[in-house]
C-alpha cells in the first residue's frame, strides 16, 4: 500500500465538513488487525475433569469416533479406558488445537459436545460481544487479520492502519499484563519510527467488555506513548452506538495529525543523533584538560566543575538539535502545521507542555529537596518561597541580584538581597502563563505535594521589588525554601523587567494581545425569538481574540499564494478546541421552531464541522470606524457567508439591531 495514496484521499476529505467522514472510514483505511482472544484455540488447561470424562465415554461408546482420533493423530494403541493414554492426547498443545479446529467440520462435530462443552460456551460468550464490531467491520472494504494473541515478533505496526486490541486476553486477570503489551507496542511504534519504515501512526481502539477496564484506558494509552489522537477506548456492549463517532473524531484532519506527529518524533529523532555525536566528543576527552580548564577558568569563579559540565553538555546538545538536518527541515512545514488548528479552551496541568516549558526556563536540581544541592549559595535566579503551615507557598521571592556580589559577600559587604516578589496564584489552567500581556512578568511554577503537582502563576512586581537579609534567604528563616534555579536567559530576562522599570530609556517591543473569554452564544430569530447556549460555567476558555501582527497564509480554496509583506496589524477571533466541540453537540441536539435560527444554525455547524471559526477578522476600513464607542464588533465567516456579531458585555446591547449570531463575551479567570 502506498502511503501516498492515504494522505492524498485524506487531503482531499479534510474541510468537507463530517458528511465525507463516511467515505473517509471505507477509502483511506486499507488493512485493520482485531486482537482478541475470542478468536483463541483451546489448550489443555480448557479441557477439565468432567471434560476428559465425556470425551472418554464416548470413544468407549461409539467405536467409530475412536477410529477417527486413531487415524487423524497416528495412535493406533490408544485404548480409552487408559487414563495416561487419554493425558498423552489431551496434554498436548498440538493435539488440541487440531481437536479444535476439527470440531467446526461436521464428522467431528461432536468434540462440541464432549470435549469442548465449556470452551466453547465461553468463546461463544466473546464472539457475543465482538457482533457489533463484526458487522461493522463487514461493511467495510479493510482487509481484516483476526489473531488471538498479541504477539510482538509478528504484529506489524507499519502495515495496519487501525489496531483493535482486547484489553484482556486469554487467562488475564489483572491489567498488569495489559498495561505491559501497551509498552510492547510503544517499543514496536518507537523501534519502526526510528528505522523511518513507520510512514503512518496506527489507530487503535481498546475494547473490552470486563468492568475496571475503562479506569485503565488512561494508564494504557500513557503506556502506548500514543496522542489522543490516535487512540480511544470503547465498551464491546457500545460499539454499536460508539466506534463510529470515536473513529470520526480520530479521522477528522487525519493528514495533519500524522505530520504534526512525525514532527514532533523529528525533535526526538535529532536529539538521538545529537546524543551521538556528543558521545564521540565526550569519549575524545582527556582528563587532564577537564583538569587545566578548572584551575584556569572555574575555581577562580567559585564555580562547581558538575554545573559546568551539565551547562557545557546541555549547550552542545542544543546545538546539534539545532543543526541536525531533520530538524532544520521542520521551520518550514511548522507554520503550515498549526496555521489552522483550534485553540485549546484550557490547558491542563497535567500537560507535557507545562512540565517541558518550566525544565526549559529551571533548573529543578536547585533545590531544598535534593541534599546535594540544598547548600548550594544565593545565586540570580534562585526561586523562594515562604511557605505556610500546611507547607502551600504564601509568597515567591525571585532573586536578581548580581551573583558575583552574592558569592562574595564580605569582600563586596553585600548584606541584603534584591528580589521581585509576587503572591502566587494556583491555577488547573496553565494557558494563563502563555497570555503574557495580561499578566506582564510571568512565570509558571510547579511544587510537588506529595505523589501529586501543583502549577502556580508568579506574576512578578517589577515595581515594588523587595530586599530581604542575605541571612534569611542563606539560613532559610522565616519558612523560606528554595523551589529552582532559573536558568541564565530566564534570570536576565527578569532582571532586565526591573531595570527597564527603574532606568529604562526606551519601551519593550510588546508582544501580542492574547484574550481570552468565556461566552454564550445566542441564535437571534424573527419576533424576538432567541435561543442561548450558555458555556460561561465551563471550566475552559471559549474565544481567543488576538490582536496584532498575523504571519499571512495562503487562501485554500482560492489557492492564493502566501505574501512575503510585512502582515498588518489586525484583531482576530478564534473559537477554541473545547467550546466548538461543546457547540456542535449542543447545535446537534436543538430543535429551533424558528426558521431564521435554524438556518444560522445550520451555517454555524458547518464552519465549526470545516475548523473555520480560527482566526476569523474583525471588520476593517469604514467599517470599524462605524463600531467605534460601540460595545461590539462584527467577524465575518466565510463560505458560507455567516457573520457573527461580538459583544463584550453580558447583554445584547439595543444598538445591535440587524445580528442573527451573538457571542457574549467575558473576561476568562479562572473560577476558584
Amino acid at each position: 500500500m502506498k502511503t501516498g495514496s492515504i494522505m492524498d484521499s485524506l487531503s482531499a476529505i479534510e474541510g468537507q465538513g463530517m458528511e465525507a467522514l463516511e467515505e473517509a472510514l471505507v477509502k483511506p483505511l486499507k488493512k485493520v488487525v482485531v486482537i482478541d482472544d475470542a478468536y483463541a484455540s483451546a489448550d489443555p488447561v480448557d479441557i477439565d475433569g468432567e471434560a476428559v470424562s465425556r470425551f472418554r465415554d464416548t470413544l468407549l461408546d461409539v467405536p467409530k469416533r475412536l477410529t477417527q482420533v486413531k487415524r487423524e493423530f497416528h495412535r493406533p494403541e490408544l485404548d480409552p479406558s487408559v487414563p495416561q493414554h487419554l493425558d498423552e492426547l489431551l496434554q498436548d498443545t498440538a493435539t488440541v488445537a487440531r481437536l479444535w479446529a476439527l470440531r467446526e467440520k461436521q464428522a467431528w462435530s461432536w468434540l462440541v459436545e464432549t470435549v469442548f462443552r465449556k470452551y466453547a460456551e465461553d468463546v461463544e460468550e466473546k464472539l457475543g460481544a465482538l457482533e457489533g464490531l463484526e458487522g461493522f467491520l463487514n461493511e467495510q472494504k479493510w482487509r481484516v487479520n483476526r489473531v488471538s494473541k498479541f504477539d510482538p515478533a509478528m504484529l506489524d505496526v507499519t502495515g495496519y492502519q487501525v489496531i483493535f486490541l482486547d484489553f484482556y486476553l486469554k487467562d488475564e486477570r489483572d491489567p498488569e499484563r495489559s498495561l505491559a503489551r501497551a509498552a510492547q507496542l510503544a517499543q514496536l511504534i518507537i523501534d519502526a519510527r526510528h528505522k523511518g519504515t513507520l510512514k503512518q501512526y496506527p489507530l487503535v481502539v481498546l475494547m473490552s467488555s470486563r468492568p475496571g477496564a475503562a479506569e485503565q484506558q488512561g494508564a494504557f494509552k500513557e503506556r502506548t506513548g500514543l496522542r489522543a489522537d490516535f487512540f480511544c477506548f470503547v465498551e464491546k456492549n457500545q460499539i454499536p452506538q460508539q466506534l463510529m463517532p470515536k473513529l470520526r473524531r480520530m479521522l477528522e484532519g487525519y493528514h495533519g495529525k500524522q505530520s504534526w506527529a512525525h514532527m514532533l518524533d523529528e525533535f526526538w529523532l535529532g536529539a538521538i543523533r545529537a546524543a551521538m555525536t556528543l558521545r564521540q566528543n565526550l569519549s575524545k576527552i582527556e582528563p587532564s584538560e577537564i583538569a587545566l580548564l578548572h584551575e584556569a577558568e572555574l575555581a577562580v569563579e567559585e564555580a562547581r566543575l558538575p554545573d559546568y559540565l551539565s551547562w557545557l553538555v546541555s549547550e552542545s546538545l542544543a546545538s546539534g538539535l539545532l543543526e541536525d538536518a531533520g530538524v532544520r527541515a521542520l521551520g518550514a512545514q511548522l507554520p503550515d502545521l498549526i496555521g489552522h488548528s483550534a485553540f485549546p479552551g484550557t490547558v491542563p496541568p497535567g500537560s507535557r507542555l507545562a512540565e517541558m516549558h518550566v525544565r526549559s526556563v529551571m533548573r529543578l536540581d536547585i533545590t531544598d529537596d535534593l541534599p546535594e544541592t540544598k547548600s548550594s549559595p544565593v545565586q540570580l535566579g534562585d526561586l523562594f518561597a515562604r511557605l505556610n503551615g500546611d507547607g502551600t507557598p504564601k509568597e515567591f521571592l525571585l532573586v536578581v541580584d548580581q551573583s558575583c556580589d552574592l558569592a562574595r559577600p564580605h569582600s563586596s559587604q553585600k548584606t541584603v538581597v534584591l528580589c521581585l516578589r509576587c503572591v502566587p496564584q494556583e491555577i488547573s489552567d496553565v494557558a494563563l502563563a502563555f497570555y503574557r500581556t495580561a499578566y506582564g512578568s510571568v512565570d509558571l511554577v510547579s511544587m510537588t505535594f506529595g505523589e501529586g503537582q501543583k502549577y502556580y502563576l508568579a506574576s512578578w512586581d517589577p515595581v515594588n521589588p523587595t530586599t530581604p537579609e542575605l541571612a534569611e534567604l542563606s539560613q532559610r528563616r522565616g519558612g523560606i525554601k528554595r523551589l529552582a534555579r532559573l536558568k541564565p536567559v530566564a534570570a536576565l530576562a527578569r532582571q532586565e523587567d526591573l531595570t527597564q522599570r527603574v532606568g529604562r530609556i526606551g519601551q519593550p517591543v510588546a508582544p501580542p494581545s492574547v484574550t481570552a473569554y468565556r461566552a454564550k452564544l445566542v441564535l437571534i430569530g424573527k419576533d424576538g425569538f432567541q435561543k442561548e447556549f450558555d458555556a460561561t460555567k465551563e471550566p475552559w476558555a471559549s474565544v481567543i481574540i488576538v490582536q496584532g501582527r498575523h504571519m499571512p497564509k495562503p487562501d485554500p480554496v482560492d489557492g492564493g499564494a502566501t505574501s512575503k509583506k510585512k502582515p498588518p496589524t489586525t484583531t482576530t477571533l478564534s473559537l477554541t478546541s473545547d467550546f466548538g466541540e461543546w457547540l456542535s453537540g449542543k447545535l446537534d441536539r436543538a430543535h429551533l421552531a424558528d426558521a431564521q435560527a435554524s438556518s444560522q444554525a445550520n451555517l454555524l455547524k458547518q464552519h465549526l464541522a470545516a475548523g473555520t471559526v480560527q482566526r476569523v477578522s474583525f471588520e476593517s476600513g469604514d467599517q470599524i470606524k462605524a463600531s467605534l464607542g460601540r460595545a461590539w464588533r462584527k467577524a465575518s465567516l466565510k463560505k458560507p457567508p455567516t457573520a457573527i456579531h461580538c459583544v463584550f458585555d453580558k447583554t445584547i446591547p439595543k444598538d445591535l439591531t440587524d445580528a442573527m449570531i451573538v457571542l457574549l463575551l467575558t473576561p476568562y479567570e479562572q473560577q476558584l
